[in-house]
């Protein structure tokens, strides 16, 4: 398996050519759960955890645009399945085979809240992120892609809104629906899979404790320090700022290692 992360592109839906909406060709089967694999985060394609929906900490992700660990938006990792069957005879050509090209994003705000509907600009609620994401054989399942589907930008206009009217917000009821299909080619025509729907629950600062200042000699050894893989997302974590201003966060909080 491979990874590769995408990033958020707000570019004009349509790949040119006829178009096959295929819904029962071709199809994200599941959002994979990322995990920590030595010092990475990734998405474990052999885990047994199913990402379902997700919390994105907008406050922890604007205050942290700088900081290590808090280049991108919020991530999901879909696995996409080409479920065609194979139909290649002795001495023809496989036509079946489907090659990912990317993802139409769209972006539906919930219609009881007004907050987060207004902090969707137009050019943000629909896109297409684009990936050669390799040539998905028929009956097969592709690579697992790393897709951000919430830019950091966005993240910041939501922590604006939402803070306009609450200093710290830290429920997540804003739930954000990510409505996500993968786009490909079949025997050079664009094909189109079927749609999903991820909700995706914003907040400020409920992932992590209020952000203060680092302790001048670390945290005390032992003390429990949550370690998200992504901190502003779907997890906690502990985070502080440091003497430059960067945002610390989990493994990456000083600790105190002696007397």
């Amino acid at each position: 398996m491979k990874f590769s992360l995408l990033p958020v592109a707000a570019l004009a839906f349509g790949l040119g050519g006829c178009v096959d909406d295929n819904t029962l060709s071709y199809s994200i089967d599941r959002m994979i759960a990322f995990d920590r694999a030595g010092d990475a985060c990734m998405p474990m394609p052999g885990s047994l955890v199913i990402a379902t929906h997700g919390i994105y900490d907008v406050g922890l992700a604007a205050q942290g645009v700088g900081s290590p660990g808090f280049e991108e938006g919020y991530q999901v990792a879909p696995l996409v399945v080409n479920h065609l069957l194979e139909r290649t005879m002795m001495g023809t050509i496989e036509t079946d085979s489907i090659d990912v090209t990317g993802f139409d994003v769209q972006l539906m705000p919930p219609p009881d809240d007004p907050r987060v509907a207004n902090a969707l600009s137009s050019n943000l609620k629909s896109f297409f992120v684009p990936r050669a994401g390799g040539r998905i054989p028929p009956g097969s399942m592709g690579n697992v892609e790393i897709v951000e589907v919430i830019s950091v930008d966005l993240a910041k206009a939501f922590d604006a809104t939402l803070s306009a009217q609450n200093a710290a917000d830290r429920s997540p009821t804003h739930p954000l629906t990510v409505h996500m299909r993968p786009v490909g080619k079949r025997a050079g025509l664009s094909i189109n899979g079927g749609y999903v729907d991820y909700p995706v629950q914003l907040c400020r600062f409920c992932l992590s404790q209020p952000i203060n200042p680092c302790p001048p000699k670390g945290f005390p050894s032992g003390t429990g320090i949550n370690d998200a893989c992504l901190p502003a997302q779907d997890g906690s974590s502990t985070c502080c700022v440091d003497p430059t201003g960067l945002l610390l966060c989990g493994p990456a909080v000083p600790i105190t290692t002696g007397m």
